[in-house]
């Protein structure tokens, strides 16, 4: 088992559950065992004095097990809560297999982060091949079309705003049946966002070429939001005889459309790429927005 995924498995899942009452629950069960071996095991060996103290300690265990928990309470709710805020959104109800996140956001290119909603990720949780995820996106497309609208709904940044009423527009022509127009159009307003905010697109690859085994929790959202531009980015040597590729392209897309480019899957998959970057973006900048004020007022 990779790093990652063992350490998801061991400190997040399931996250659902409250990490508060998954503890609580681990624990009472073993509280009343060490207070029924007392009772029940050492009480009757011994006599007279050390019987009647041995009582008293196994009267104590429950209350005096419920006080540290109750100690205990606030920090592991202030820890669930930061787990929460550094997981998408999107994920607090879904079933995710850590393990297979680089494999579906790197090697699939399919975006994970703010889109699509939870049952959905469930869903392409559960299939292991690349197509049988993309069919379940391009089966669910109307639905994604309204989680990628309410997630542009949130972009309030003054210099994303342009960016995303372009994204609106290419969801119009999705929806219109439009993929050609619609798949050209996401993939260049995704190069222009990337080239801002992060840089050329040799620039992109290396941050998207992440490893994933020394993954820190609090960077885990920012890596599952920009995996996807490593295919986003594949290079293509037209010059040199190489076919079109024939996943998502920035590259086959705008400088080479075909219906072999342009499909169903591929436009999907482009809408919830620039939607999924628009708003990853905003977080950034109101991040960066808050240190530049924290850093102002001292």
């Amino acid at each position: 088992m990779d790093p990652l995924r063992e350490y998801m498995r061991r400190t997040l899942e399931p996250h659902t559950n409250a990490l508060s009452q998954a503890l609580a629950a681990a624990w009472r069960p073993h509280a009343e065992q060490i207070s029924q071996i007392v009772t029940e095991t050492l009480l009757p060996r011994v006599e007279g004095y050390y019987q009647e103290r041995l009582r008293l300690l196994a009267d104590a265990w429950r209350p005096a097990f419920s006080r540290l928990w109750e100690q205990m309470a606030p920090a592991m709710a202030d820890l669930q809560r930061w787990i929460e805020e550094q997981l998408p959104p999107n994920w607090q109800d879904a079933d995710i297999e850590y393990g297979k996140i680089e494999e579906i956001v790197s090697r699939d290119s399919i975006p994970l982060v703010w889109v699509p909603r939870a049952d959905i990720i469930s869903a392409i949780m559960k299939v292991d091949s690349r197509d049988e995820r993309v069919a379940i996106l391009v089966d669910r497309g109307a639905e994604i079309a309204e989680d990628c609208l309410a997630v542009l709904d949130e972009i309030h940044q003054e210099d994303l705003l342009t960016r995303a009423d372009f994204a609106r527009k290419a969801i119009a022509a999705w929806r219109d049946g439009h993929i050609e127009a619609a798949q050209v159009l996401a993939a260049c307003v995704t190069e222009a966002l990337v080239t801002r905010y992060i840089g050329k697109p040799s620039d992109a690859v290396e941050h998207a070429t992440i490893d994933w085994g020394e993954l820190s929790l609090r960077r885990l959202k920012w890596a599952a939001a920009i995996g996807p531009l490593l295919q986003f980015y594949a290079r293509w040597w037209p010059d040199k005889g190489e076919p079109p590729l024939t996943t998502l392209s920035r590259h086959v897309s705008v400088h080479a459309p075909s219906a072999q480019q342009c499909t169903p899957e591929n436009c999907t998959i482009a809408v919830m790429l620039l939607t999924s970057l628009l708003r990853t973006m905003q977080e950034m900048l109101h991040e960066q927005q808050r240190r530049e004020k924290e850093h102002a007022d001292h």
